[in-house]
């Protein structure tokens, strides 16, 4: 029977937080600072999660590798109706 540890506690929330990383990949923020004019910010993120049984150091316990694969920034602006540009 397989005890759960606060490590699997761990492990399962960043599978959690792993997943629904998509869902937050287009979080931002638009700062308005005139008549149509704005400036866009926002950040996307892709991460990873790796467990295998018996692959820590010691051949027994289970290993756990978090990674953040890659972290994008996204800024665009707006002056006016007509011109806007991004920034990815």
């Amino acid at each position: 029977m397989m005890r759960f540890t606060a490590c699997h506690f761990t492990l399962c929330a960043l599978a959690v937080a792993a997943t629904l990383s998509p869902a937050l990949a287009q979080a931002g923020a638009t700062l308005p600072f005139g008549d149509g004019e704005s400036i866009s910010l926002g950040l996307g993120m892709r991460s990873s999660l790796t467990s295998q049984s018996g692959g820590a150091p010691d051949g027994s316990s289970r290993s756990a590798n978090f990674n953040l694969d890659n972290l994008r920034l996204y800024m665009g602006a707006s002056l006016g109706n007509g011109i806007t540009a991004t920034l990815n």
